[in-house]
Formats: structure tokens, C-alpha cells, sequence
């Protein structure tokens, strides 16, 4: 009878320790999930013009960050904020819920995958929403709030945002890619040095530079903020430096491909690393904006970020087809992307991508230096 009777108990001892590690492992996730809610009810009212109760339930931190499905990436509250703000500008009857959640809870962090589901208007155009979203939570005092969102990429927002973009006249980012015979890495540091501001920074609406040796010679691609940016570094700074002879800089005028980006983004650098940085431009013959969209949706991730280890990229439209230029952190990661994956899926065959191999230029990365406001879609 003493036996059955400590059998009990033990039964039920261990009975409530499951009974009590399982509340305690649904509160946490209870409190996620209202955190959820709260977050998706600012989100319904930004989609119908108002932004102002997202700064409730985000984290003002200046670590927090959002990949939104228009591309890019916001990095700081005052980013985040903004980017939203911008959004609501345009947006008008929307509803979104989230479907398909999935929580979990480790510590003083959180996450939680889904789909959101639900359409609005985009300036005044029907967007039908339903994207993959991965949101991170992080417990603030005795509150749980949302300190980075990302969201599937949405070629319908991305292409409405273009035409706006057309409609109003607003500037596009300008790519120049200069290809300089028999270039060397001093001439390139003189040359530089003369139109270049002092100090190393980049020139006023220049917001992306890299530079390498290349086959033949040296490379130096561009991206300026508009191609109005451009033309007036090149015609006041560039050209009439270069005409009045600059000492131990470039022989010869350079190869030049200039491009409208359509597409561009970029990842944090690595602060250190054993390896350079390695550049690959690729000119696409005849190609159009649908052949790359096709090409990069069978070799980018789901989702329209970076494959691993590439941390920039751009492409647009240039004379005579298209043009595509990505950083990758090493000459391996770009192999690695190239053999495992770019390469069997061209020979595969894309649907509805680009119809020949590219000309292929490449280059190891001497220096490469991005503006503050780098590098947004």
C-alpha cells in the first residue's frame, strides 16, 4: 500500500512539473503573439494611410531593421519610420492578416514566420499581398517589441513604384562602368586622388564605388544617384582634369558601359577579412527587365535578397541590352555561387530568362566605398 501510494505521488509530482513547465513555456508565447496582434493592427492602418501606431510596437533602437517587399533595407528606427511613413502616403483601403503563424520563444528574443495575406491600394492600383514574412521580437522592460521585419519581394509594388517613379520625373540611379587598358593600381590612386574629394570620400552624388585589376587592365565601376549627378561630375571634374593631364593617372580615355539601375542593393561589408572582395559584370546582349527579373527569381533567394556572400548588386538596362554588376567577399563565394548554383540552372534552361551567356568581366576589389544613403531599391 506504502509503494502504490509513493507511485501516486510521484505520477502526480511529475504530472505538475510538465503541467508547470507548459504554462510557462505559453506565457512568453502568449505574449509574443499579442505583440503580433498589436503589430498587425498598425500594419492594417498604415496600409490605409496612418503610420503613427507602428512606433508603439517597434523597438526605437538604432539596430532595428526592415527588408520591405519593394526591396532595400532600413537599418535604425528613424529608417524604419520613414520608410513606413512613405508607404502610407500611397496606401488606401487594405486589410492584412497574418496566416500560417509560427512562434517561438528563446529567452529575451522571438520570431515568428508566416504568411501575410490581404490586399490594398498603391496608389491607387490593387495590390494582392501574400508573402512570406519573418518577424524578430526582443522583450524591452516588461514589453516584447518587433525589431525587424522582412518580407517577401513584390515584383507587383516594385513595377507600380517604377511607373510613379517615371510619371513624376524622379531621378533613377545612374551606373557607369569604366574599363581603362592597361590600367594599373597606381595610376588608378593618382587618378583618383586628382577628382576625387580630399580625404577619401566620394564625389557629391556618387553613392557606390569599387575598383580592381581586371584582365588587361583596371575597372572601376560608378553608381551615381542620378544621371544628371553624373554628367555634371564628368563634364565639371572628370573630363577637365583628365584633359589638362593628370600626373601618373590613366594614359588612355577608358571603355565605358552606363547603365539606368533598376535594381540595386546592398549588404554591410564585412569589418575585417582575410580575403578581397571580388566584382563580376555581366552584359546580358539584347536583354530586357523581364528576362532579368525571370533570371534573378531562379538564382536569387525567395524573398529578393542576396545570395550568400554577395553584398552588392545592380542592374538596368545599358546600350544594346542589359548590364548586372555584383560584389561577392571572396573570389570563392563568387565560384561557389557561379558552380552551385548560377551555372546548372542556366543550363537548365530559364523560363522566360535571359537567352545567351553573358560577357563577363571580373575583377579582385582594390577599394570599394558605399555613401550613408547606399543602397536602396
Amino acid at each position: 500500500m506504502r509503494v502504490r501510494t509513493i507511485f501516486i505521488v510521484a505520477l502526480l509530482f511529475v504530472f505538475s512539473a510538465v503541467t508547470f513547465a507548459a504554462a510557462a513555456d505559453k506565457k512568453p508565447k502568449d505574449e509574443v503573439r499579442k505583440a503580433s496582434e498589436q503589430f498587425y493592427a498598425a500594419l492594417n492602418s498604415m496600409i490605409n494611410g496612418n503610420a503613427g501606431s507602428l512606433s508603439d510596437i517597434w523597438s526605437h533602437s538604432a539596430t532595428v531593421t526592415t527588408m520591405h517587399p519593394i526591396g532595400g533595407r532600413e537599418v535604425g528606427w528613424e529608417a524604419v519610420k520613414a520608410s513606413f511613413e512613405q508607404v502610407a502616403k500611397l496606401a488606401s483601403e487594405g486589410k492584412a492578416v497574418l496566416k500560417d503563424q509560427l512562434i517561438r520563444v528563446n529567452g529575451n528574443m522571438a520570431y515568428e514566420v508566416g504568411i501575410e495575406s490581404g490586399q490594398f491600394k498603391l496608389a491607387g492600383h490593387q495590390v494582392n499581398i501574400e508573402n512570406r514574412v519573418t518577424n524578430i521580437y526582443q522583450r524591452e522592460g516588461k514589453a516584447w517589441k518587433i525589431v525587424h521585419h522582412h518580407v517577401d519581394n513584390s515584383p507587383a509594388m516594385v513595377d507600380i513604384l517604377h511607373q510613379l517613379q517615371a510619371k513624376s520625373g524622379q531621378k533613377m540611379a545612374y551606373g557607369i562602368v569604366h574599363f581603362f587598358a592597361g590600367g594599373t593600381k597606381e595610376q588608378y590612386e593618382a587618378s583618383i586622388a586628382a577628382v576625387h574629394p580630399a580625404g577619401g570620400g566620394l564625389p557629391e552624388g556618387q553613392i557606390f564605388h569599387a575598383a580592381g585589376a581586371t584582365a588587361g587592365g583596371w575597372t572601376i565601376v560608378a553608381i551615381h544617384d542620378s544621371k544628371e549627378s553624373w554628367e555634371r561630375f564628368r563634364d565639371n571634374i572628370l573630363m577637365p582634369r583628365m584633359k589638362e593631364g593628370i600626373k601618373g593617372g590613366f594614359a588612355t580615355p577608358p571603355q565605358e558601359t552606363a547603365f539606368e539601375v533598376y535594381n540595386m542593393q546592398s549588404l554591410a561589408q564585412p569589418e575585417k577579412s582575410t580575403k578581397m572582395a571580388f566584382g563580376i559584370m555581366h552584359f546580358f546582349t539584347g536583354g530586357t527587365k523581364e528576362q532579368y527579373e525571370a533570371s534573378i527569381a531562379a538564382v536569387h533567394p525567395a524573398g529578393g535578397g542576396l545570395p550568400v556572400g554577395q553584398i552588392f548588386h545592380a542592374a538596368g538596362a545599358s546600350a544594346g541590352g542589359w548590364t548586372i554588376v555584383a560584389i561577392h567577399d571572396s573570389k570563392e563565394n563568387w565560384e561557389r555561387f557561379r558552380d552551385g548554383i548560377l551555372m546548372p540552372r542556366m543550363k537548365e534552361g530559364i523560363k522566360g530568362g535571359f537567352a545567351a551567356p553573358p560577357q563577363e568581366t571580373a575583377f579582385e576589389v582594390y577599394n570599394m566605398q558605399s555613401a550613408p544613403a547606399c543602397c536602396k531599391k
